[in-house]
C-alpha cells in the first residue's frame, strides 16, 4: 500500500503531500484493479500502479486542479503500461531473434521474475511453476528448508551425467518440461537435476506476502522437483550430412540454439556458489552452453573435507543407537556386571 513516505524522496512540502494524498491517493484501489486486469499478476500490478503515481506526484504541479483527477490518473496508468509492454515485447523479439541464429542462453529465474519472462519460456518447452520448493532434506547440508537439495541428475546429459554429488539451490521454483512449440526450430527440452522425494511445495504468494510463513508438510503430498532443465534446439530445416575432408574427417554438426534454465539465480550468488556441487554445474552449464563438450568435468573433491550427507530417516536412527541405545547398554552392562560381582562376593 503506498503511503506519503513513498513520495517524500522529491523534498515537496508536507502540504503538498496531503493534497496529493486527497486528490489522487482516493483512487489507489480502482487504479489497483484495473492494474491487475492489464498485467493478470499482482506483483507486475503493484509495480505498475507504484511507477504510475510516483509520475502522477512527479507532474502533479501540471495537473489543474478542479478536473477530473481520476482520468488523468487511468491515462498515466494506461500510458504506462502500454510503455512497458512495447519495452518487454521488444526484449522478447530481441531474445527470440538471438536464440534463432543458434544463440545461447542461462536463464537463472527466482521468485520475483516477471510473469511475462515466465510465459516468454514456454514455447522453449519449459513451465516454472507458482510455487516454491521446500525440502527437509536440505539440513544435509546444514541449510535451511528453503534450499532444496539436487539428488537425481539426468544420467544423459552433458551437464550432469557424471555428479554424484548434491547440488544445494534456494528459493528454487519447480520447472516443469514440455514439447517446445517454436517456429523455424525443433527441439527438446531435458530435467538436469531433480529433488528427493520428501520435498513439498508453499505458494509463491504466501513468500512474497512478507508475512511469516511455517514450513510444514502436513497436508501436503511430498514429491520430487525439477530444479533445473535444458534445451537443445535446431533449425527444421534438415541440413545436409556431413561431408568427408580430404583427409578423411567428417566435418563438425551444425552449431545448435540452447537454454539451461536454474530454479534459482541466488543458487550462482557468492554466498552459495561454494555450497554442495554447485560450482561444477554452473561450470558445465557454462561449457556446455558454449559447445565445448570436452571441457565438462566434476572437480576432484578435497580429500581433508569429507562431509557425511544422511536422510532424516538415518539421523532419527543414528540419535536413536548413539544417544539412547548404546548408552542403555553401556548403563544395563554396568548394573548386571555389579550385581554378578556382589552376588559372587555374598556366595
Amino acid at each position: 500500500m503506498l503511503r506519503l513516505n513513498d513520495f517524500n524522496k522529491s523534498g515537496a512540502s508536507n502540504e503538498g503531500l496531503v493534497e496529493f494524498e486527497q486528490i489522487a491517493l482516493v483512487h489507489l484501489d480502482e487504479l489497483y484493479a484495473t492494474a491487475l486486469r492489464y498485467t493478470k499478476n499482482e506483483k507486475d500490478a503493484e509495480d505498475l500502479v507504484q511507477e504510475t503515481f510516483l509520475k502522477a506526484f512527479t507532474n502533479f504541479h501540471r495537473y489543474e486542479k478542479g478536473t477530473n483527477c481520476r482520468a488523468w490518473l487511468f491515462t498515466i496508468l494506461t500510458n504506462t503500461f502500454i510503455n512497458r509492454f512495447r519495452r518487454k515485447k521488444k526484449e522478447r523479439e530481441i531474445l527470440n531473434d538471438y536464440l534463432a541464429d543458434r544463440g545461447k542462453l542461462f536463464f537463472m529465474a527466482d521468485i520475483e521474475t516477471p510473469a511475462s519472462y515466465t510465459e516468454w519460456l514456454q514455447p522453449y518447452g519449459f513451465k516454472l511453476g507458482d510455487g516454491v520448493i521446500i525440502d527437509e532434506d536440505s539440513a544435509q547440508v546444514g541449510a535451511e528448508p528453503v534450499t532444496p537439495i539436487g539428488v537425481q541428475y539426468s544420467p544423459e546429459h552433458p551437464i550432469t551425467k557424471m555428479f554424484r554429488s548434491r547440488t544445494a539451490f534456494t528459493l528454487a521454483r519447480p520447472v516443469d518440461i514440455e514439447g517446445p512449440e517454436l517456429k523455424g526450430l525443433t527441439g527438446e527440452s531435458t530435467v538436469l537435476i531433480k529433488t528427493g522425494d520428501s520435498a513439498y511445495l508453499i505458494p509463491l504468494a504466501e513468500i512474497l506476502s512478507g508475512q511469516s510463513v511455517t514450513f510444514s508438510s502436513e497436508g501436503k503430498t511430498p514429491s520430487s522437483y525439477a530444479l533445473a532443465a535444458a534445451g537443445l534446439y535446431h533449425p527444421e530445416a534438415p541440413s545436409p550430412s556431413p561431408s568427408p575432408s580430404p583427409d578423411g574427417n567428417t566435418e563438425a554438426p551444425p552449431v545448435s540454439s540452447r537454454i539451461v534454465v536454474a530454479s534459482s539465480a541466488e543458487t550462482f550468488s557468492n554466498a552459495f556458489l561454494g555450497l554442495a556441487s554447485n560450482r561444477d554445474f554452473a561450470l558445465n552449464s557454462i561449457n556446455w552452453l558454449a559447445e565445448s563438450e570436452s571441457q565438462i568435468t566434476v572437480r576432484a573433491k578435497d580429500p581433508k573435507v569429507q562431509p557425511i550427507s544422511l536422510s532424516k530417516q538415518s539421523q532419527t536412527w543414528l540419535y536413536f543407537i548413539f544417544c539412547l541405545l548404546i548408552p542403555f547398554l553401556s548403563a544395563l552392562t554396568g548394573i548386571l556386571i555389579a550385581y554378578f560381582r556382589r552376588k559372587g562376593i555374598a556366595n
